[in-house]
């Protein structure tokens, strides 16, 4: 039905939509306008914009600080975005990535998620594992740790490309998220599973923890 419905809209109407669904169900008018590969005017999109929102398609979400829209079903949004080809999809999610980079060059901490979530789409291996940690240690301050277990798990399935580097920056990086994973457990009151991840970075570090009470309290000396 949603398909058969936008294939009445305007092309450009249709592009418009599609931008939008890879920015989300709520989308800024500013970064449509400058990701939209036509290059369309703020003033013209906003024109097709209202006219989405007379057909019960999109809605005003806010006026302050900025002009946002948004679908107003998420399934409308889902079936828009599947309209899009593979490639489409992943230029469009490196071009939000790179408007998020920029646009809020001075303080990129509170989109740290969606920029992992966006170059992760587009494919970019190293700045999508980037994010994922720092996405990941934001979460572990904020006590959102079923969140940094997802990040981690994320960045770790990602990264199985690369699992024969060996390189220390490389192991020292694992380490990172096993020490992250382990503190996440931890706070979860998951005492086992934080117990192994925390071992598993000792190991990586090259200290591991040792067996028996005598070997664990020298170890500890030293």
């Amino acid at each position: 039905v949603i398909t058969r419905r936008m294939d009445r809209l305007p092309a450009s109407h249709q592009l418009t939509l599609k931008v939008a669904s890879v920015i989300g169900r709520i989308f800024i008018l500013n970064m449509l306008a400058k990701v939209h590969p036509a290059k369309v005017e703020k003033t013209v999109l906003t024109e097709y914009l209202q006219s989405l929102t007379r057909q019960g398609i999109t809605d005003v979400a806010s006026l302050d600080p900025e002009i946002a829209y948004l679908f107003r079903h998420v399934i409308i949004q889902e079936v828009v975005y599947s309209l899009l080809t593979f490639n489409q999809r992943k230029q469009l999610h490196c071009a939000i990535a790179d408007w998020y980079e920029k646009y809020y060059a001075n303080d990129l901490t509170p989109y740290y998620s969606r920029l992992a979530h966006h170059w992760l789409k587009g494919e970019n291996r190293d700045k999508a594992l980037y994010y994922l940690e720092r996405a990941a240690e934001q979460s572990l301050k904020h006590y959102s740790n079923e969140d940094v277990i997802r990040f981690i798990n994320m960045a770790l399935e990602l990264d199985k490309t690369d699992k024969g580097n060996k390189s220390p920056a490389k192991v020292l990086q694992h380490a990172r998220w096993e020490r992250i994973l382990g503190m996440a457990y931890f706070k979860l009151g998951k005492l086992n599973e934080a117990e192994g991840h925390l071992s598993a970075t000792l190991k990586l570090l090259g200290s591991p923890l040792p067996k028996g009470s005598l070997a664990s309290i020298l170890h500890l000396l030293k």
